[in-house]
């Protein structure tokens, strides 16, 4: 069993410009339910919010992995280039002990199209955090399964 993260805590993220800032996170967990609607699972919601700026940050417990889920600063300027998802990434590998994956690349089909459809993907913004995390050896890409890990 996973140890399950605390309610509040620091994260230490550096950003662009190389200037190390300490946030206040809040941590929840919730049921993830799958599109295909079997197979719940625990979702973990770490939320940075500053004045009304929000930052969320989501991981899915994939059972021998946590795929990221979530990763958003909302349009707000104050989190841009400030490296927090490199770092939401790093913590969660220590608090939860086990790799950390991207979603897959992949593009969500409309069941209605008859073409099925995917339960995870991965923006374009998404793909940049994960190179740089492969840029400096922290990640790799698993061609095989298609998705960036994490797992030093």
């Amino acid at each position: 069993m996973k140890p399950s993260p605390p309610e509040n805590g620091q994260l230490i993220a550096t950003g662009k410009d190389g200037q190390t800032v300490i946030y206040e996170y809040s941590c929840e967990p919730e049921l993830h339910i799958p599109l295909n609607g079997y197979d719940p699972r625990t979702k973990w919601s770490f939320v940075i919010l500053i004045e009304q700026d929000v930052f969320q940050f989501d991981l899915v417990d994939e059972g021998d992995f946590m795929r990221v889920e979530m990763m958003n600063r909302n349009n707000c300027e104050r989190y841009k280039a400030r490296g927090i998802p490199e770092a939401f990434i790093r913590l969660s590998h220590e608090l939860f002990k086990v790799p950390i994956c991207s979603s897959k690349q992949s593009i969500v089909q409309s069941v209605s199209m008859g073409i099925g459809y995917v339960d995870e993907q991965h923006s374009a913004d998404a793909t940049k955090v994960w190179r740089r995390l492969v840029s400096t050896n922290e990640a790799y890409f698993d061609a095989e399964k298609q998705r960036f890990v994490y797992a030093r």
